[in-house]
C-alpha cells in the first residue's frame, strides 16, 4: 500500500515467560508492503524485536516471543461514511447504516435503539441525511430525489404506508405462571386525521418466534387518551414481548402500563419507559 503513515499501522509486541523487562525495554520496529489481498499471510510481513542491551540475561530465542501485528487500510467502512444524525421531538438519533442488516438508529436521549426500513428495501430509504435548520433532509438511494422527514406524514412518498412498531418485554425466569390482568396505552394524539385508526396490540411469549393474533382498539378523538385491553392470559419462562404497531400517523406514544397477577393470586404492576 503506497502512502501508507504510521498512524494507520498498529503494533503490539508482547514477552512470553519473560519477567523483570519494561516496556521501555522492548522496541518493535514493524514494516509491510503491498498486500496480495486483503487476507496477506505472515511471508508478506516483516517484523523485527530487538531487547535492549540492558536486559543481557534475557534469550532472543523466537519461542520466548509473542507478537501480534495489525494494519489498517486507511478507509473507513461505509457504514461510517454514511452514518449521520438529526433531532426529533427534542431527541438526537444517530444513524447507522448496516447494509443487509439494516439501518439503525440510536436515540442519545434514551439510549436505546430503533430500525428504519422502507418497504422494499434492507433499511431505510433516505441516505446522507442533514439537518437544515429544524428539516431533516436526505437523498434517495437510486434516483437523484431530495427527500425531508417529516413525522406527521402518513404515507412515504404518497403513497406508501408507514407503519410504526414498539416492543417492550417483561422477562421472567420462574417456573410458574403470571396472568395479564390488562395492558395499557396512554397515547397523543395531534391529527384529526389519525381518529378512527387503529392501534394494534399482540404478543410474544417464545422470544418472538410466534406472536398472537393482533388486538385492536380504534383511536376516538384527539388529545391524549388510555388505550387497555383485558384478560391477556398468562405467561411463564422466558417471558412475554408486548409489540403495538399501527399506521395512524401522527400518534405519540407517552407510556405504556400492565397489570400483572401472579401465581396466587397476587397483583402487580409494572410501567415501560416514555415512548
Amino acid at each position: 500500500m503506497s502512502g501508507t503513515d504510521l498512524t494507520q499501522f498498529d503494533t503490539l509486541g508482547a514477552l512470553a515467560g519473560i519477567t523483570g523487562v519494561q516496556a521501555n525495554q522492548f522496541l518493535v520496529l514493524s514494516a509491510y508492503g503491498p498486500l496480495a489481498t486483503e487476507a496477506g499471510d505472515i511471508a508478506q510481513i516483516t517484523t523485527l524485536a530487538a531487547i535492549s542491551a540492558g536486559s543481557s540475561n534475557v534469550s532472543t530465542d523466537v519461542s520466548q516471543l509473542t507478537m501480534l501485528v495489525a494494519y489498517g487500510t486507511g478507509e473507513p467502512f461505509t457504514a461510517r461514511q454514511n452514518a449521520w444524525t438529526f433531532t426529533l421531538d427534542g431527541h438526537k438519533f444517530y444513524v447507522l447504516p448496516l447494509g443487509p442488516e439494516g439501518d439503525w438508529a440510536y436515540d442519545i436521549s434514551t439510549g436505546e435503539w430503533c430500525q428504519l426500513q422502507t418497504d422494499g428495501f434492507n433499511g431505510i430509504n433516505f441516505t446522507h441525511g442533514v439537518m437544515w435548520g429544524l428539516r431533516i433532509m436526505g437523498g434517495d438511494l437510486l434516483y437523484p430525489y431530495l427527500y425531508e422527514l417529516d413525522p406527521n406524514q402518513k404515507l412515504d412518498e404518497d403513497f406508501r404506508t408507514i407503519t410504526h412498531t414498539v416492543t417492550g418485554g417483561i422477562p421472567l425466569r420462574g417456573r410458574y405462571n403470571v396472568g395479564v390482568a390488562n395492558f395499557t396505552i396512554t397515547a397523543s394524539v395531534d391529527d384529526v386525521q389519525s381518529v378512527g385508526e387503529d392501534i394494534n396490540l399482540s404478543f410474544s411469549d417464545d422470544n418472538g418466534n410466534t406472536w398472537s393474533p393482533d388486538f385492536p382498539i380504534t383511536l376516538t378523538g384527539i388529545g391524549s387518551q388510555k388505550l387497555i385491553w383485558n384478560s391477556l392470559g398468562s405467561f411463564t419462562n422466558p417471558g412475554r414481548i408486548f409489540r403495538v404497531v399501527d399506521t395512524a400517523g401522527p400518534v405519540r406514544i407517552d407510556g405504556a402500563d400492565v397489570v400483572l397477577t401472579g401465581s396466587q393470586g397476587e397483583a402487580d404492576s409494572g410501567e415501560s419507559q416514555e415512548g
